[in-house]
């Protein structure tokens, strides 16, 4: 499968209880943990941001106003993310579906691309 970052994990075991779910979050969850170790919706989080940038692009070509209004709506997106709180069945704790640093890149994309507007329409 492509995207997983170590084969080790897919094991009969572990496929056993990541699909011996009732609830399509905590399979979600599962998944994004189990075989991506974690890394599987923030790749999805980077992939929508440059779908979004794309798009916005298309409309208006101003690339920095585009890719702030992109990561805007994937920060916001992210949060929602993270607050999944969701009951992971294997180990027994709480994991979101973003953790907390990965949860950060977007705002700070945001934030980086605001200051350089800024910046630009100062000189």
């Amino acid at each position: 499968m492509v995207g997983i970052l170590n084969a080790s994990n897919v094991t009969m075991a572990n496929l056993t209880s990541v699909g011996n779910v009732t609830n399509p979050l905590e399979f979600m969850v599962n998944v994004n943990h189990t075989i991506y170790n974690g890394w599987l919706f923030f790749i999805l989080c980077l992939l929508l941001l440059i779908v979004l940038y794309i798009a916005a692009q298309q409309v208006e070509d101003q690339p920095i106003t585009n890719i702030m209004y992109s990561s805007a709506a994937v920060s916001i997106g992210s949060l929602f993310l993270r607050a999944a709180n969701i009951y992971y069945t294997s180990s027994g704790v709480w994991l979101g579906l973003l953790t907390d640093n990965q949860m950060y890149v977007f705002p700070l994309i945001t934030i980086i691309t605001a200051a350089i507007l800024v910046l630009i329409k100062k000189t």
